[in-house]
């Protein structure tokens, strides 16, 4: 009984993030986004060049869409990207003119006359066909007939 040890307590403070080792000297890096996601939408965002860091190591300055945003560095990992890569920005998508439709002039219209065609005839009148929102057909029977 006197070699019996207590087990050692847990620990209920929150885990430390994994923070990777070659970031302090990565060039660029990915942002995870944390927003409610959509299927088959990407957890991470980038790569995104690295402005400075903070004295800390806690924050960083990263550009995100030519803008300066200052991130924690709990939510980025590094980027491996080939060095011809480094150096290209994504150039801007090139404007894509819609052709305007063609307007008939009123002057060119031809001067015959108009043809009758042949006369209308009375079509049989019959009940309207209802359907429901998903598209079914509804039938009502006989003696309810509308």
């Amino acid at each position: 009984m006197s070699k019996l040890r207590p087990t050692p307590c847990s620990s209920h403070t929150k885990p430390s993030p994994f923070i990777f080792k070659n970031l302090s000297t990565a060039t660029h890096v990915m942002l995870r986004e944390d927003s409610v996601r959509r299927s088959m939408q990407p957890p991470y965002s980038g790569p995104h060049r690295v402005i400075s860091r903070a004295e800390d190591g806690k924050t960083w300055s990263i550009e995100v869409k030519g803008k300066q945003v200052t991130v924690s560095v709990d939510r980025i990992k590094p980027a491996f990207v080939e060095n011809s890569l480094v150096d290209l920005v994504p150039a801007p998508a090139p404007r894509v003119s819609v052709p305007q439709p063609v307007q008939p002039d009123a002057t060119n219209v031809p001067s015959c006359p108009l043809v009758p065609s042949a006369p209308l005839t009375a079509t049989p009148t019959h009940t309207p066909q209802y359907t429901t929102r998903s598209g079914r057909r509804v039938h009502f029977s006989k003696p309810f007939d509308l």
